[in-house]
């Protein structure tokens, strides 16, 4: 019965890879129940945790996919994939607005949204607030910057962050309330403070 499982489950990610070969893999709840809806998600789980060797199907996150696949940008979709990562790394921290990018006069491009997709969900493009994405290197560097700020200063006002960014308001503000979400800094009233657990860290090193 599981052999047979394993077989449907095979087959599903192979035609879900060749339909959208920019995804990392198939959402893992989707092919549950596309694939196995007699089976609690707990059963499910415990299913997947059982064919971790062996069966070649990867779990990755939320996604499953089949081991041997691999995303790779290729012809048009190579094309795009450097045009976006190129006006993402022009000015750091200034981004673009993607629609500006892939709206072209016939309309938006599939291939310019399908690679822009499987950027984000591959995290090269990270999403800080609604219509605001930066990129992966945009992100690492302000982390960089930041902790070698607190090596000197206790508060960083939003004016500070701006400063060190070089960037404008409309952009480091939502970077900043990211960087809260995450943990690296803290805010007391109008100013951050590095987090506790972000401090230690960095007198350990």
């Amino acid at each position: 019965h599981e052999l047979g499982w394993v077989d449907s489950l095979r087959a599903y990610l192979l035609n879900y890879h060749r339909q959208y070969p920019l995804r990392i893999g198939a959402p893992r709840e989707e092919v549950r129940q596309k694939v196995m809806s007699g089976v609690s998600q707990r059963h499910f789980q415990a299913l997947l945790e059982t064919w971790r060797h062996g069966v070649h199907i990867d779990v990755v996150g939320l996604k499953l996919k089949l081991s041997s696949h691999e995303v790779v940008y290729q012809g048009v979709y190579k094309q795009w994939q450097e045009k976006i990562a190129g006006e993402f790394t022009k000015n750091l921290f200034t981004p673009p607005d993607i629609d500006a990018i892939i709206v072209t006069p016939k309309g938006k491009s599939k291939e310019a949204a399908a690679v822009w997709e499987s950027l984000v969900e591959r995290g090269e493009i990270v999403r800080v607030a609604e219509g605001i994405y930066f990129h992966r290197e945009a992100v690492e560097k302000a982390k960089m910057v930041l902790a070698e700020y607190f090596q000197e200063h206790e508060k960083l006002t939003p004016a500070d962050f701006r400063n060190l960014l070089g960037s404008s308001r409309k952009y480091t503000m939502p970077l900043l309330e990211y960087f809260d979400n995450l943990a690296i800094t803290e805010r007391h009233n109008e100013y951050r403070i590095q987090n506790a657990k972000n401090r230690a860290n960095m007198a350990k090193t």
